[in-house]
C-alpha cells in the first residue's frame, strides 16, 4: 500500500513536473529522480507479489496493477499485469531516469537516488534479471567512482579487552556520513531492530569464529533460540538510518553475475571481489584469501558469493528475494519443540495478495498456494 502511495505521488511530478515554471534543467532531474524511485517501487512489488523473473515465462506469469497515471479519487479497480510488462516499465524508467538525473541538484544526495545510487540500483534489477554482463557494468561504474567499504578493522574488539559500545556502534553502523552508504532512508522507533529483529543461533554458526562481523554485529539475548539480536541497525528510540543500496552490495552484485557468467576470467574476478570484501571483515593476522583454485566448480563459486551476501546484507531485506531467486530452495525451522518446513518453490515464496486489495478490487486475482 505504501509503495502505491508512492506511485501515485511519483505519476503526479512525472507527468506534470516538465510544465512547471522555473528552471528546466532542475525540472528534468527531479523527474529523472521520480522515475527512478517509481521503478524503485514496482521492482519491490513485483518482487514480493509475484514470480521471480523468468524470461522463458515472464510474459504468462502474473505480476501486480500497473498505472503511470494519478488517477482521481474513489474506487479504481485494477487487472494484474504480467511480470514481463512490469519489468519493460521499470527498464522504461531506469534508462529514462538515469539520463536525467543531476547530482548538482541535491543537497542532501544519500536520502535521493542520486546517479550511483541509481547505478547501484540498476545493478541489482539486472542481476534479478539474468542479465549479468549488465549488472556487472553498472556496478563497475559505481565502484569506479566509490569503492569505499566499511572495515571492520576500525571498531574496537571486545575479545581483547576494548572498550566497545554496542548501542553506539548500532546507532552508527549506517549513516550518511559513511562513504560506503550510496542511499539511506529515514526510520523512527517505531521499527527499533532490539525489538523487531533476532537472529538463531544456527545462522551464527554460518560465521567463521574469526569473523570480526560475528563480534561487532549481534548480542547474546538468550541462549534459546532465535537468541541473538543485530548490532547493525539502531538500538535507539529516535531516527535511525537504513541502508536501500551501498557499495558492499553492489560489489556482491558484480561477483554474483560474474560467477554467473563463469569462464577462467569472470570466475577469477568474482573470487578477488570476495576478497575486497572478506579482508575487512578479518583481522589481517586471520584472513585467509580464497584462491581460484580452492573451487572445483563454477557452482561452488556462487554458492561462496551467495553464502558471503547472507553474512554481509542479513537483516537488510536481500535474503528472502535471493533464496527465491536462485532456486527457492527447501527451508526447515524448528521452534518450540514444532517444525516448520517451506517447501522447494512452494508457492508460498510468492506472497499472498492483501485482503484488504483483494476484497475491493473485483478484478484482482489471488496468488495459488
Amino acid at each position: 500500500r505504501w509503495y502505491y502511495a508512492d506511485i501515485y505521488k511519483l505519476n503526479l511530478v512525472i507527468n506534470n513536473v516538465m510544465e512547471a515554471q522555473g528552471d528546466k534543467d532542475f525540472a528534468a532531474h527531479v523527474k529523472g529522480e521520480a522515475l527512478i524511485t517509481r521503478a524503485y517501487s514496482y521492482f519491490m512489488l513485483v518482487n514480493m507479489f509475484a514470480k521471480h523473473y523468468n524470461p522463458e515465462t515472464a510474459a504468462d506469469d502474473l505480476g501486480i496493477p500497473l498505472t503511470t497515471e494519478a488517477l482521481e479519487a474513489g474506487f479504481h479497480n485494477f487487472s494484474r499485469s504480467t511480470v514481463q510488462q512490469v519489468y519493460d516499465l521499470i527498464d522504461n524508467d531506469m534508462q529514462e531516469g538515469l539520463s536525467l538525473i543531476n547530482d548538482d541538484y541535491l543537497k542532501q544526495p544519500k536520502y535521493h537516488f542520486n546517479s550511483l545510487a541509481a547505478l547501484g540500483l540498476a545493478s541489482r534489477i539486472a542481476l534479478y534479471k539474468g542479465e549479468y554482463e549488465k549488472a556487472k557494468a553498472y556496478a563497475t561504474q559505481v565502484l569506479n567512482q566509490n569503492a569505499s567499504y566499511i572495515d571492520h578493522n576500525d571498531f574496537p574488539l571486545p575479545s581483547q579487552g576494548q572498550t566497545f559500545n554496542p548501542v553506539e556502534h548500532a546507532n552508527n553502523y549506517f549513516t550518511n556520513e559513511k562513504a560506503n552508504i550510496l542511499m539511506i532512508r529515514a526510520g523512527f522507533f517505531a521499527v527499533n531492530y532490539y525489538k523487531s529483529g533476532f537472529y538463531a543461533n544456527s545462522f551464527m554458526s554460518e560465521y567463521d569464529y574469526r569473523d570480526l562481523r560475528k563480534e561487532h554485529n549481534f548480542s547474546l539475548n538468550s541462549l534459546s533460540t532465535p537468541g541473538w539480536y543485530t548490532l547493525k541497525l539502531s538500538l535507539s528510540y529516535e531516527q535511525h538510518n537504513y541502508p536501500l543500496i551501498r557499495t558492499e552490495e553492489v560489489l556482491l552484485n558484480r561477483a554474483e553475475a560474474s560467477a554467473k557468467l563463469g569462464g577462467a576470467n569472470n570466475l577469477a574476478s568474482a573470487v578477488s571481489d570476495l576478497n575486497t570484501l572478506r579482508m575487512k571483515r578479518f583481522q589481517p593476522a586471520s584472513f585467509r584469501p580464497y584462491k581460484l583454485a580452492d573451487f572445483d566448480t563454477k557452482q561452488e563459486v556462487i554458492d561462496a558469493v551467495l553464502h558471503e551476501r547472507r553474512l554481509e546484507l542479513c537483516f537488510e531485506g536481500h535474503y528472502w528475494f535471493d533464496l527465491k531467486r536462485n532456486g527457492a530452495p527447501k527451508i526447515i525451522h524448528r521452534f518450540s519443540g514444532v517444525e516448520y518446513v517451506l517447501e522447494e518453490n512452494d508457492p508460498r515464496y510468492v506472497l499472498q495478495i492483501p485482503d484488504y486489495e483483494l476484497d475491493n478490487n473485483e478484478e484482482m486475482v489471488k496468488n495459488p498456494r
